[in-house]
């Protein structure tokens, strides 16, 4: 592996579940990486539909908030999604990383599962945008990819770059991808 680039703990493929509700849900149908990163998203996500997140419009006054978010069970939001759009066209391509406080929620509070030990981690998004209709916002499906690493939470825009122009293609090509099936990592 080139220097320049960080580890990958793990890359998540998710496909669009139709749920006839206004928020867009995807769940896991492939992964890929270390079985230890895939059993903490396991143990801590999955609900009655395996692992699964919903793309939210995010609402905030603040003017620099990401315009999307990625929220997974229990309301986690695992993290904005930066750069998402360009001058409001899905760019297909995006940043976030970890919350890095112990506790999110309020009622009731839960445990971060990534804190402390993966708060320097950073997601890279990636999905094909539909180029017939620029203002669709939903793709059908959505890759995840956790960058691990000292500090990789700080070079987002940086690895989004790489991502965007070839920087990791090589590395993706020879990282086997199976099947997600929630009973393999149940303890069952």
């Amino acid at each position: 592996m080139s220097e320049n680039l960080p580890a990958i703990g793990l890359r998540l493929i998710l496909k669009r579940i139709v749920n006839g509700k206004k928020t867009p849900k995807y769940g896991v149908w492939k992964w890929g990486g270390n079985r230890a990163e895939m059993q903490l998203w396991h143990d801590n996500f999955t609900g009655r539909n395996g692992i699964c997140g919903y793309l939210k419009n995010h609402i905030s006054k603040k003017s620099n908030a990401p315009e999307m978010n990625f929220e997974l069970k229990y309301g986690f939001n695992l993290t904005g999604l930066k750069q998402w759009f360009e001058d409001g066209v899905v760019t297909g391509t995006a940043y976030g990383e970890p919350d890095n406080r112990p506790h999110f929620g309020n009622k009731p509070q839960r445990v971060n599962p990534f804190y402390p030990t993966h708060i320097e981690d950073c997601f890279l998004f990636r999905n094909a945008p539909d180029k017939s209709d620029p203002n669709n916002t939903l793709p059908d499906e959505l890759e995840i990819i956790v960058l691990k690493g000292k500090g990789a939470c700080k070079q987002g825009r940086k690895y989004l770059s790489m991502l965007r122009y070839g920087g990791f293609d090589s590395i993706l090509a020879t990282l086997p991808m199976v099947e997600y099936r929630a009973e393999d990592f149940s303890n069952i």
